[in-house]
């Protein structure tokens, strides 16, 4: 849902400035914004790493900000993108209020997984980096979760469109900044520079790879092991334009070179091999791994079944095995949740109703003699 809601807002919020910019009207321009705004709020209540997307927003209007100084629009520009901020933050108000309240909640886990609360900072970051930088095409996320374990996010040939992708919008960028510096005096400072960059041929370029840079930070600047593929979600939209363009642009030039039948041919085997590639992927490799179940949580679906089944009279306590910087619900392990929502056991007083209990290991002693236990740990 991340991906989702933001690149749909960007795209809102992209369209109605077009809008705008070419004079067409302001009540539809507008309405984008709207719609745009209210998808960008929902994405707030998504994952964690969405809040590092204002930052993206900024960018946007920052950029069109000086078109419509440019073009004399700003009273437009400005009713138009205070349309767009106003309905994100009256859609995002409410958990807004509740971060205000229970600022644990904002900062608590983020904070336990921050980069500068290990030992090493800088060597963490550019480890991480290194990592996220490489999972696209050499050794991805090795959780069941989110990927086949090692192999790359990016399939072989999606991964080398991406490089060329990569490549290609370099190039683009190097191009259009010698064709506004030459006989421009201005570009020639270092704010000239960056305003040149700033230019309609090149931001679109420098928006991608600012949408990618600023989504792996999450995964960088996070103690958490990396590459890690849920956390840096974000980038996959950015990724997979840069890999559509070098997909375009490889394209182009071999027009040049096959004939148009020879090409068609190439396309479509090309075509069918990424198909079944991800067919194999994702239904024989990924679905048919033994490790799978487990990654699921399948131990804590089996262990709730089987304590629905006994008698509420049967007193019944679950030891759960605290992991490495895991989070404490009511001082019991997350891990133990879906088990609770299973058996509907996540209040104290269900607990009491259906004799489930939950313990730590170091409360074992508090069991009374009788009763069953059970243990949760990883995987068992």
């Amino acid at each position: 849902m991340a991906p989702f809601f933001l690149t749909w807002s960007l795209y809102l919020l992209f369209k109605g400035f077009n809008l705008l910019e070419r004079g067409v009207s302001f009540r539809r321009a507008t309405s984008l914004h709207f719609l745009g705004g209210i998808l960008f709020g929902l994405g707030m209540y998504t994952y964690l790493a969405y809040r590092v997307s204002p930052a993206l927003v900024l960018l946007v209007l920052a950029f069109y900000w000086r078109l419509a100084k440019q073009g004399g629009w700003q009273t437009r520009f400005l009713r138009s993108a205070a349309c767009f901020v106003l309905s994100s933050v009256v859609v995002f108000l409410p958990l807004g209020l509740y971060f205000y309240s229970h600022p644990g909640s904002f900062f608590g886990y983020a904070g336990r997984m921050a980069l500068w609360n290990r030992g090493n900072p800088l060597g963490d970051l550019a480890r991480s980096t290194v990592h996220t930088f490489a999972m696209f095409n050499i050794a991805g996320d090795d959780n069941f979760r989110h990927n086949i374990p090692r192999w790359s996010e990016l399939s072989w040939p999606v991964g080398q469109l991406f490089l060329f992708g990569l490549f290609r919008s370099c190039c683009l960028i190097q191009d259009a900044r010698i064709v506004m510096h030459d006989g421009n005096a201005t570009l020639r400072s270092t704010w000239g520079r960056l305003f040149g960059i700033m230019s309609r041929d090149c931001f679109p370029v420098i928006f991608l790879f600012a949408w990618f840079l600023v989504a792996m930070l999450p995964v960088v600047l996070s103690g958490a092991r990396s590459p890690h593929a849920l956390r840096s979600i974000l980038m996959l939209p950015p990724a997979i334009i840069i890999a559509g363009q070098g997909g375009y642009w490889l394209y182009q030039q071999l027009q040049k070179r096959i004939r148009p039948a020879g090409l068609k041919v190439m396309v479509i085997i090309l075509l069918a091999f990424l198909t079944a590639n991800a067919y194999r992927a994702y239904f024989v490799v990924w679905a048919q791994s033994p490790g799978l179940p487990s990654s699921f949580s399948s131990h804590a679906v089996l262990l709730a079944r089987e304590l629905d089944a006994l008698p509420a009279e049967t007193p019944k306590y679950v030891l759960v095995q605290p992991q490495d910087n895991l989070m404490l619900v009511r001082g019991i392990p997350i891990s133990a949740q879906p088990t609770m929502f299973i058996t509907d056991t996540f209040r104290p007083e269900e607990q009491e109703a259906k004799n489930i209990h939950y313990l730590l290991p170091a409360e074992q002693c508090s069991i009374p003699a009788g009763a069953l236990t059970f243990f949760l740990g990883d995987g068992e």
